[in-house]
């Protein structure tokens, strides 16, 4: 786990009637009730700038570390007009693949 970062996030969000989008929450797994689930898969690369993690992370140091990357593209408030979703509570699976690019050695 030196170098990357693997896991699965399942949350819903809210829409409402005027397109914002509000109400995050998070899963431990896909909620047994929910007939429809859009599933995503994020492959990412970014610089390697910090030092590597030293020891694996645990299972709750890797949920919240996929679940703040969520976090993170939510705060920018993503908003949709009314033409594309339904005011309604939507859930989603990301399968989340972050890899960090190597320094060349000097």
């Amino acid at each position: 786990m030196d170098n990357h970062v693997e896991g699965v996030v399942y949350f819903s969000l809210a829409v409402n009637k005027n397109g914002e989008v509000n109400n995050i929450k998070f899963y431990d797994q896909a909620p047994h009730e929910i007939k429809t689930i859009t599933s995503f898969t994020s492959v990412g690369l970014e610089a390697d700038k910090g030092a590597a993690i030293g020891e694996p992370l645990t299972r709750e140091e890797m949920r919240r570390l996929l679940e703040d990357e969520v976090k993170r593209v939510f705060d920018k408030k993503l908003k949709l007009s009314s033409d594309e979703r339904p005011p309604a509570q939507y859930y989603f699976e990301v399968d989340f693949r972050i890899q960090k690019k190597k320094q060349p050695a000097v």
